[in-house]
């Protein structure tokens, strides 16, 4: 119950996540180096959250590491955690104390 509650908080986190302030490159680097990396670390960013917005909001899925099926294992209801996850500034704490 443990494992699953901690992926549904870090799934929840993920999405919620903001870019962190990819600018923060060595100072020394050049400027079209810095641009490089910080377009890298957007992207990766909004690829990461695009796999957690669709494994957070299909419905289809119900095998095992789905969202249907650990909300199942926690007793909680899917509808329930999606609102949160929308709206609940610390996640983490949300679904750890579930169990």
């Amino acid at each position: 119950r443990n494992l699953w509650a901690a992926v549904l908080a870090q799934a929840v986190e993920d999405y919620r996540a903001e870019p962190d302030d990819f600018g923060q490159f060595t100072t020394h680097a050049s400027r079209s180096r810095r641009y490089n990396y910080v377009q890298s670390m957007q992207n990766q960013h909004e690829r990461q959250q695009d796999r957690v917005t669709a494994w957070l909001f299909e419905n289809e899925r119900i095998e095992p590491g789905s969202l249907a099926w650990i909300c199942d294992a926690l007793g909680l209801d899917q509808g329930y955690v999606r609102q949160r996850a929308r709206t609940r500034r610390s996640p983490m704490r949300t679904f750890m104390t579930v169990c």
